[in-house]
């Protein structure tokens, strides 16, 4: 669970907005999870982001540094996107 006053946000001059709730972006750091959780595990490298960004805009989201861990996109509204020039 996050509370609202406990969740890092980031206005961009572009007008697109991310929501940081794991892991860290631009020297910002998500809150910690459970203790007990999967990803309190250091070697899962979690990192969640809610990220708004307006069309023809970009953005680049740091990748894991641990070898194997794998990042998920989830495109929840928009006609297309790129990852990775894909």
């Amino acid at each position: 669970m996050h509370w609202a006053e406990n969740v890092n946000k980031l206005n961009r001059e572009d007008g697109g907005k991310l929501t940081l709730f794991a892991w860290q972006y631009k020297g910002m750091r998500g809150g910690d999870p459970p203790p007990n959780s999967w990803a309190a595990n250091p070697d899962n490298d979690v990192g969640i982001y809610h990220v708004t960004l307006p069309e023809g805009s970009k953005i680049k989201i740091p990748k894991s540094e641990i070898e194997g861990v794998k990042r998920t996109l989830y495109m929840i509204e928009g006609a297309q996107g790129t990852v990775d020039g894909r």
